[in-house]
C-alpha cells in the first residue's frame, strides 16, 4: 500500500490453499455464479477491481 487512506485504514492480505482435485470443482462453481449473475465467466472477483468504480465487476 503506497498511500494509506485515513478514511479507510484497513489492509487485508489473505490466501487459500486448495487441494488440486478440489480446485476444478471450486472453479466450476465460481464460473456458474458468474454466468448466472453476469452471463459472462470473465468477471473478476478481486477487491481492488471491485473498489475501482470505473471497472466494478467488469469482464477482463
Amino acid at each position: 500500500m503506497t498511500t494509506p487512506n485515513p478514511d479507510f485504514p484497513v489492509f487485508l492480505l489473505c490466501g487459500v490453499l486448495i487441494v488440486s482435485d478440489e480446485y476444478e470443482k471450486l472453479r466450476a462453481s465460481f464460473n456458474q455464479i458468474k454466468h448466472a449473475l453476469w452471463n459472462n465467466r470473465d468477471v473478476i472477483f478481486h477487491s481492488r477491481d471491485i473498489e475501482n468504480v470505473k471497472r466494478i465487476c467488469c469482464p477482463i
